[in-house]
Parts: structure tokens; sequence; C-alpha cells
């Protein structure tokens, strides 16, 4: 059932960084990283679903490792943009600047995602 629930996460932070990220038309090439790590796994965790296979559910948890390591370095760069901002004051920048706690539903979601992929690597009728 986890694996179902980040499955629609990150559909919804597929969307979410899609339609964030065009607003400023894409102005630097790392705004590009999390619509492609949240597609990866949407297509790894659609595709786990249905499956029975040990291997392919490891390799989801390394899709989802990769997740966390995407929501920490977007949690850095929201940050270096909140403190290098073009607005003189510090308290307008992290206002109305980059979010940055944004970027940690990669590392939540990659928790719950987590916990369904275990659950399925704990079952019995899983192959090997």
């Amino acid at each position: 059932m986890g694996t179902f629930f980040a499955l629609g996460g990150f559909v919804g932070n597929f969307v979410l960084s899609l339609a964030d990220h065009a607003q400023n038309g894409f102005f630097h090439a790392s705004e590009w990283i999390p619509v492609v790590a949240s597609a990866l796994a949407i297509g790894f965790l659609f595709v786990a679903l249905g499956q029975r296979d040990r291997l392919f559910y490891q390799h989801c948890l390394l899709v989802l490792i990769m997740q966390a390591l995407v929501g920490i370095l977007g949690f850095y760069l929201h940050f270096d943009s909140s403190v290098n901002g073009f607005s003189s004051s510090l308290f307008d920048n992290f206002v109305h600047g980059a979010p940055i706690l944004a970027p940690m539903l990669f590392a939540n979601l990659f928790l719950l995602g987590a916990i369904g992929i275990g659950e399925g690597l704990l079952r019995r009728d899983v192959g090997a």
C-alpha cells in the first residue's frame, strides 16, 4: 500500500516541480533534476505495483535512495538561492524566493516508498 501512496506522491511532485520551475523558464539547468527524477520514480513504482521480483524491488530501492539525494540537493540549492537572492533583504529572499523545504518531499516520499518496497521484499511469494 505504501508503494501506491508513494507513486501518487511522486506524480504530484512531478507536476509541482514541472509547474514551479517552468514559472521562471527553467533558468538553471539544475531545475530539470526533480522533474526527471520524479518521472523515473513514477515509472519504477508503477511497475512495482504488479511486480513480484526481488531484484526489481532492489532496483526500486536504489531509485528511491536517489530520490532522497535529489531532495537533499534541492534543499541545498533552494537554501543557497534564498541566501544569495535578488533582494537586499534576507527575509524577503526566504519569504518570496524558492521554498527551502519543498524539495524535502522527495526525502519524505523515499521513506514512504521504502516502506512499501520493503513490505514487498518481505513477502514470501516474491521470487528470487
